[in-house]
């Protein structure tokens, strides 16, 4: 059963067994999924972090 967390501010992380979807609500209740890798290790390493932050950051400007 997939679980989720927040990561960081409206970041969220999708849990999939191995697998790790980031990704956030957009205007009129819709999910954007930003990014998604398979985690190897057992934190979440802060590059892939940084990543989906800078394209939520992206949308947001629009």
């Amino acid at each position: 059963m997939p679980h989720a967390r927040r990561i960081e501010g409206r970041l969220w992380e999708l849990r999939l067994g191995d697998n790790r979807l980031f990704y956030f609500l957009y205007r009129d209740r819709k999910f954007v999924i930003l990014h998604g890798f398979r985690k190897q290790s057992m934190k979440t390493p802060k590059k892939e972090i940084a990543t989906a932050l800078r394209r939520m950051n992206e949308l947001l400007e629009e």
